[in-house]
C-alpha cells in the first residue's frame, strides 16, 4: 500500500472507524424483511419478526420507500436515512421522533424537529443544505397518514428486533469491525485523500455503519458527510477498498456538486464520472491498477482510461478539471447522438 496512506505523527489523524450501531441496522431491517427494492436470504430467515399486515402495508407503500444510485422516493430520508444517522435506539426514541414528524405535518413547519435534532443538522448541513432538508419536509406533509402508520410499524416492530435479531446480527457485525479498525488504527486516509485532490475534508472522522439487512441492496450508501452504510459480509480487501473510496468520493463531493451546477451535464452521466474520479484517485493512493470492488455499472471502463491519461499528462491538474475532462472526453466518444 502506498506511503500516502500511512500515518504521519506531525498531521492531526481524523479516525476512520467501523461502527455496529441499532438504529441503522433495525430501520434497514425494516426495508430488507418488506423487500423494498432488494431481496435475500434475510428477508426469509426474518420475515417473522414483522406482522404479515404490516409488512404488507410496507411493501403497497414500496415506491415511497427506495433508494439507490444518488436518489431516493419520497419517504425515504424520514423513515430509513435520519433515523439511522440519529442512531435511535429505543421505542421513546422512536415515539418522540415520529411525534415531532406529525406536528412538523400538522403545522405545515418543522421547527422543533430541527431543534431537537440541532447539533445532528449541523453535522449534516456539510453534506446537505438545511433549506434542501426544510425542501424534503414540506414534501411529505401529503403523506401524513402514512407516515404515522410507519411510525407504529416501527415501534410494534422494535421488540421483537431487540430480542431475536439484534443479539445474533450484531455478534457477527462486532467481528467485522474490530477487523477494519485494526487495520485503520495504523493508516490516515483522510490526510492522504487530502494530499492527493487538494482538498481539505470538513469534519473530524468517518464511519464505516456496518448493516447485515443489506445484502443484495444499496451498498456504501451516503447517510452523512461522515457517515455510509456497508454491508458487513464482503472480503476483507473489498471492504477497506470500498470504505477508502467512500472517503475521497465525499471530499470530492462539492466538486461534483459544482459542476452540476453549469448544468451542462445529464444527472446520470455526471455521477458515473463523480464516482469513477474517486476510483481513479483511489487507485493512485493504494498503488494497484486493479481494485477488489468494481464500478462496471457506472462506466469505469470508459471513464477510468480517460481519467489516467489526462492525469499522466497533467499531473497538476485539479480534480475539478479532471472531472470535466472525463465528462467532455465521455460525451465525445460515448455519448454522442
Amino acid at each position: 500500500m502506498d506511503r500516502l496512506l500511512h500515518n504521519d505523527d506531525s498531521a492531526v489523524k481524523r479516525a476512520v472507524k467501523a461502527v455496529v450501531q441499532f438504529g441503522p441496522n433495525y430501520v434497514f431491517h425494516l426495508a430488507a424483511v418488506a423487500r423494498i427494492g432488494f431481496d435475500s436470504e434475510y428477508a426469509d430467515k426474518y420475515a417473522g419478526s414483522v406482522d404479515e399486515s404490516d409488512l404488507s402495508f410496507l411493501q403497497r407503500h414500496r415506491d415511497l420507500l427506495t433508494f439507490g444510485m444518488g436518489s431516493g422516493s419520497d419517504l425515504v430520508t424520514i423513515f430509513l436515512f435520519l433515523p439511522a444517522y440519529f442512531d435511535l435506539q429505543s421505542g421513546e426514541d422512536f415515539a418522540e421522533y415520529f411525534s415531532l414528524l406529525e406536528e412538523g405535518c400538522s403545522r405545515g413547519a418543522f421547527l422543533a424537529f430541527f431543534s431537537r435534532y440541532a447539533t445532528e443538522f449541523e453535522r449534516l448541513s456539510v453534506w446537505i443544505a438545511k433549506a434542501e432538508f426544510e425542501k424534503d419536509l414540506s414534501g411529505i406533509i401529503q403523506h401524513r397518514k402514512t407516515i404515522a402508520k410507519l411510525g407504529e410499524i416501527v415501534m410494534r416492530s422494535l421488540p421483537a428486533y431487540r430480542d431475536s435479531v439484534w443479539p445474533v446480527e450484531s455478534a457477527k457485525m462486532e467481528n467485522v469491525s474490530s477487523t477494519i479498525n485494526k487495520h485503520f488504527s495504523t493508516l490516515d486516509p483522510i490526510s492522504a485523500w487530502e494530499k492527493v485532490t487538494g482538498i481539505d475534508y470538513k469534519l473530524d472522522c468517518f464511519r464505516a455503519t456496518l448493516v447485515s439487512a443489506i445484502k443484495n441492496g444499496p451498498n456504501a450508501d451516503s447517510l452523512a458527510y461522515d457517515t455510509v452504510v456497508f454491508h458487513h459480509d464482503r472480503p476483507f480487501d473489498y471492504m477497506v477498498q470500498l470504505i477508502q473510496h467512500e472517503i475521497g468520493s465525499h471530499i470530492l463531493n462539492e466538486t461534483m456538486r459544482q459542476v452540476a451546477d453549469l448544468e451542462k451535464y445529464k444527472w446520470k452521466t455526471l455521477y458515473a464520472a463523480y464516482e469513477c474520479l474517486a476510483k481513479h484517485y483511489n487507485q493512485m493512493l493504494i498503488g494497484a491498477e486493479q481494485l477488489a470492488y468494481s464500478l462496471a455499472s457506472l462506466r469505469e471502463e470508459q471513464f477510468l482510461p480517460i481519467y489516467q491519461s489526462v492525469h499522466k499528462a497533467r499531473p497538476d491538474i485539479t480534480p475539478r478539471e479532471l472531472l470535466l475532462r472525463g465528462l467532455d472526453s465521455y460525451m465525445a466518444s460515448y455519448d454522442n447522438p
